[in-house]
């Protein structure tokens, strides 16, 4: 429902930046950014709600939290380096928002390098 509420939103403030742009660019950038923050807002609120939820499914299940810890930190990187980028097209920079992408996969490959050690370590363990 609340992703409902969300689409109705930013389909209503799109259309009142259409129809702000040709009389005052200003306001139509103002609109945009407060509908931006407020979806972002509101996507940390969920992401918090998420966060907590995994937690406690890895407190009952078998699962390392150290693996949880990685795999909240990677979603994160993801998140925000798409944000970055996405900002970085919208302005029209898609040089660097090709290296605001290329940065976040080097970043989800470092944070994932201990998960890729224990399955290497697990490997060479059954071919012993």
């Amino acid at each position: 429902m609340i992703m409902l509420k969300v689409i109705g939103t930013v389909v209503i403030v799109l259309c009142l930046i259409v129809i702000l742009k040709p009389f005052s660019s200003e306001y139509a950038y103002l609109v945009r950014l407060a509908a931006v923050c407020a979806v972002f807002t509101g996507a940390i609120i969920a992401f918090d709600k998420i966060i907590i939820y995994v937690q406690s499914i890895s407190d009952v299940s078998d699962v390392s939290s150290a693996y949880i810890k990685t795999a909240l930190k990677i979603t994160a990187v993801c998140i925000i380096c798409q944000l970055a980028a996405d900002i970085c097209r919208d302005c029209g920079e898609n040089a660097l928002a090709s290296q605001t992408e290329l940065f976040g996969r080097a970043a989800v490959l470092f944070i994932s390098l201990p998960v890729i050690q224990t399955i290497y370590e697990f490997a060479i363990g059954l071919i012993k």
